[in-house]
């Protein structure tokens, strides 16, 4: 085995000195250590006088890791061979050979991404927990309500009290008598509920009070005034406001609270609420017209609210509509002037009064509220998106297994929000996100390490990356002379040289990778399901190359070896041997010797 010839192998003192500098070299680079003179040679006399010149630059030493320590990447390795030994029903491994294996797996682990996949859910795990992205959810929802913007039933209208109202009858509020005219007409034309956003907790005058007590007699049962409770910042307590007693006795209450988010939408209303003691139900209940189911839900900000119906106060007073716009449907009356109103955000469609957004939670009820499945079910679908990924090794299919499971995890939450089934999407996102920039900066870096800057072609640290390459049998050809062929030549010209040799060397071995080790060193491995034989790949490289290569006038000596060699010249196969045996971190790399 490849430990074996190492061990046993020796160099001269002039390849020691080489190596011994080399080594040095490469550690002062590592560390970024400017090394004078001196130094160097100090530390170069006590590298030989250890005998470890050939260990430190070329490990010449086998590379065996230790088993992997209780870090993450190691519990999962574990975690991995003992569900594969249950799954399969075989034995635990033990001893020599357990530590291999588990050595081996941990490599595979690592490398395949698992580790940052787990990061990217345990990170994405505790955004869902503490609700970090709420922000993020929000925009998102906003675009998700504007891909299948929809209109209101029209089965209720808002009876607005505009600017052209508040001028012509004083400002607002208005004199109580006009409110008396309202509900008259209103009552008149067939509204089935008249619901004022108002409290009216305060009296006017006694003759204005009575009027409009009178119209509320007339509609009994048909007029819903506000009721609410305060915080008081003093006491911290709560005020509880509720309409004067003389009208209070003459309708029903309903509440107007609501709940709000950061970016100031209605985001939650309860269908009822205790105020004083007593149970109010919700504004948007009654305009509703349905018994509630839940205890509270988040309006759909999906229906458009510039399609809820809303007719002029005045309008209404002065006969101006006709009685179809009203009859049968529920009504809020509400401030909508600018200078009368507060104005809410309407998520994604502009601000409006406060009561578009209990008209839109009203519709939201008719049209029965989205059930909120939370953020775990998108969060898992990520993790099945990650561990497709991990299991595949191709870059190409891990970038189209991303792209395409970005697309389905879109797909999922639209198609889920017309189901009226809504999911919180930022966690999986954030999942995804940190996974796909890992996997594509890993990518990068990898595809850089593992790639000749000069040819382009792999070079020898891409040997483990080859698909089966635990079972392939190694077989390296090198260039005689190559360095002094090339130090003449232009980078075009010596990339043409490459690209040649390795064409050439497909022709023997078509479905092979050509990997360039530099200095005339070129690699492939030949798998076990190759259609190609080792034996005869190796006797058809020896007969090409006796033929020029590109347009040079002398004749590339070709020597194709892998192993022990005693000829000093022909030690490039241990360096490929080093660097698989090291990569793969497996004893089970053949090794092919070919004189």
């Amino acid at each position: 085995m490849v430990d074996e010839w190492m061990r046993n192998k020796r160099i001269d003192e002039a390849n020691a000195r080489m190596m011994a500098e080399q080594a040095v070299i490469k550690m002062s680079s590592k560390i970024d250590w400017q090394m004078k003179e001196e130094s160097k040679a100090g530390l170069v006399e006590a590298i030989l006088k250890s005998g470890d010149a050939q260990t430190l630059m070329f490990h010449r030493v086998p590379f065996r890791p230790a088993p992997p320590r209780w870090s993450m990447s190691g519990m999962m390795t574990r975690a991995a061979l003992a569900l594969n030994c249950k799954f399969k029903h075989t034995p635990a491994l033990k001893g020599k050979e357990a530590a291999e294996r588990l050595t081996a797996t941990h490599y595979t682990v690592r490398r395949s991404g698992a580790v940052g996949l787990t990061i990217a859910l345990l990170i994405a795990l505790v955004v869902g927990i503490i609700e970090f992205g709420e922000p993020l959810e929000l925009v998102l929802q906003m675009g998700r309500d504007a891909v299948r913007r929809t209109a209101a039933s029209g089965d209720i209208v808002v009876i607005a009290k505009d600017e052209r109202s508040a001028k012509l009858f004083g400002g607002l509020p208005w004199q109580r008598r006009y409110d008396a005219q309202l509900v008259d007409t209103l009552r008149t034309m067939g509204a089935q509920a008249i619901v004022y956003e108002q409290v009216m907790a305060d009296s006017q005058n006694p003759e204005d009070d009575q009027a409009l007590a009178a119209a509320f007699d007339r509609a009994y049962g048909k007029v819903w005034l506000g009721a609410l409770a305060e915080n008081n910042r003093i006491t911290g307590g709560q005020d509880i406001v509720l309409p004067t007693p003389t009208l209070r006795s003459r309708t029903k209450q309903a509440h107007s609270m609501f709940r709000y988010n950061i970016i100031g939408n209605v985001s939650d209303i309860s269908t009822f609420e205790k105020i004083g003691g007593k149970t109010y139900l919700s504004q948007s209940v009654v305009l509703a017209g349905l018994k509630p189911e839940a205890r509270s839900f988040k309006p759909d900000y999906a229906i458009d609210y510039q399609s809820i119906p809303k007719i002029a106060a005045i309008d209404v007073i002065f006969g101006m509509v006709d009685s179809s716009a009203i009859a049968g449907k529920r009504v809020i009356i509400s401030v909508v002037s600018d200078s009368g109103a507060m104005r809410y955000p309407i998520s994604g469609q502009g601000k409006a009064a406060l009561s578009y957004s209990f008209v839109i939670a009203a519709e939201t009820m008719k049209n029965g509220p989205a059930k909120e499945l939370g953020y775990l079910i998108p969060l898992l679908l990520c993790a099945l998106i990650g561990i497709a990924c991990v299991l595949r090794s191709a870059r190409w299919q891990r970038s189209a297994i991303l792209v395409a499971g970005a697309v389905g995890l879109v797909m999922l939450v639209l198609v889920a929000d017309r189901l009226k089934l809504h999911f919180e999407i930022v966690p999986a996102l954030v999942a995804l996100s940190i996974f796909g920039i890992r996997d594509v900066l890993r990518g990068n870096v990898i595809a850089a390490m593992t790639t000749n800057a000069v040819s382009g072609l792999p070079n020898l640290a891409h040997l483990p990356f080859v698909k089966g390459a635990e079972k392939s049998v190694v077989v390296a050809v090198k260039v005689e002379r190559f360095a002094s062929l090339v130090s003449d030549m232009t980078l075009p010209d010596h990339k043409e040289l490459v690209e040649s040799i390795a064409a050439r060397i497909n022709i023997i071995a078509p479905d092979c990778v050509v990997h360039d080790g530099d200095d005339g060193l070129y690699v492939i491995l030949i798998t076990p399901d190759s259609v190609v034989e080792v034996d005869l790949v190796v006797e058809q490289l020896h007969a090409l190359f006796t033929e020029k290569v590109v347009s040079l006038d002398s004749i590339l000596k070709i020597y194709v070896s892998i192993g022990m060699n005693d000829d000093p010249n022909l030690r490039f196969g241990e360096r490929v041997a080093v660097a698989t045996d090291r990569a793969l971190h497996s004893a089970f790399v053949t090794l092919r010797q070919v004189v």
